[in-house]
């Protein structure tokens, strides 16, 4: 390599050693916010009937979730809630529950949020 290619070499390894540690922590400051893990009303639909002493909830989801893990919760009129199941994809799911229940809470997991909380009319309720 000749001199003047070694001194512009040089320069531009040190504008690199300066620009590129720069650019880096700016991407990561300015990068969008990542959105919110609410589902519409419009992408499923809950519905409950009572036979016997079992209660039966459907869920059906139109539109495919954002969270890659959806837990299913039954929410008793006293108590804690109670683990029915998990919604992976798009399709009807049908969850048993013995006793009376006010609501259902989808619950992300890995995220530890709560993704949607839905409460029963009281013409629906058991």
């Amino acid at each position: 390599m000749i001199r003047p290619l070694r001194k512009y070499h040089f320069l531009i390894w040190r504008i690199f050693a300066l620009v590129l540690p720069i650019a880096f922590t700016m991407a990561l400051v300015l990068r969008p916010a990542t959105p919110q893990n609410r589902i519409g009303r419009n992408e499923f639909s809950f519905d409950m009937k009572k036979s016997n002493d079992q209660s039966m909830i459907s869920i059906r989801l139109i539109n495919p979730l954002q969270s890659a893990s959806c837990l299913v919760y039954a929410l008793p009129k006293s108590g804690e809630k109670q683990f029915l199941g998990s919604i992976s994809r798009q399709g009807e799911y049908t969850f048993s529950y013995s006793g009376k229940i006010i609501g259902v809470e989808l619950f992300d997991l890995i995220r530890q949020k709560e993704i949607h909380t839905h409460y029963f009319d009281h013409e629906e309720l058991p």
